[in-house]
């Protein structure tokens, strides 16, 4: 029953109870020992509108696709819960802001690469929003996850698909996924410049050399 209690029965996934429990006691060994814990909210763009062209049906089978899809791009040591109606919300333990804004972008790129079928052979997809926020010193638990939510906001106000970051004092948009790409090799640019400023040395060099014999 307890477990029932904590259990979203439509996507099998931790409900609002067991999210806030949960985040309580990581928020309490973030003020103990400083463990990094950072707090991700999705929400299906046009939710709605997808209910209405299709059917509630379809759109029991949309939350069950996303909550599989996010989870696939989720470690083990993180929690996915559905939060509300068509709102997720991760608990990223040990998660700095740029592993943060990583886990973010591959999230929001499953779902919309996600492949849905109206059950007539139409098919559809759809996009999530997201918004983030980590623990900040004397910061109330509270605030942290409404910090979260006005970058969800952000996102949508943005244009939607897409992800905001709330650093404590203002919310930033977060980086794109070529851009966490070429972030993950930071010795290639350095390399080339090397390899440029030594070419152009020996050029020098030659010159100089020239000019001497002359």
């Amino acid at each position: 029953y307890l477990n029932e209690a904590r259990t979203d029965s439509l996507t099998g996934l931790p409900n609002r109870r067991m999210f806030d429990e949960e985040f309580g006691r990581r928020h309490a060994e973030w003020k103990r020992y400083g463990t990094p814990l950072t707090v991700m909210l999705l929400d299906i763009d046009h939710f709605k509108r997808c209910n209405d062209m299709h059917g509630h049906v379809v759109g029991d089978e949309v939350l069950k696709r996303v909550a599989q899809a996010v989870g696939a791009t989720l470690r083990e040591s993180d929690l996915l819960a559905r939060y509300g109606g068509e709102e997720f919300a991760v608990l990223l333990a040990s998660t700095d802001v740029d592993d943060a804004w990583m886990a973010a972008e591959r999230a929001r790129r499953a779902v919309a690469e996600l492949a849905l079928d109206d059950g007539a052979g139409r098919h559809f997809r759809v996009t999530v929003s997201c918004g983030l926020a980590d623990c900040r010193v004397n910061e109330p638990p509270l605030t942290l996850v409404q910090r979260a939510d006005e970058a969800l906001y952000a996102s949508k106000d943005s244009g939607r698909d897409c992800g905001h970051w709330h650093d404590g004092q203002q919310v930033l948009p977060l980086r794109s996924a070529e851009h966490a790409e070429l972030s993950t090799k930071p010795a290639e640019q350095p390399a080339v410049e090397l390899h440029d400023a030594c070419l152009s040395l020996r050029e020098r060099l030659l010159e100089v050399t020239a000019d001497a014999a002359r």
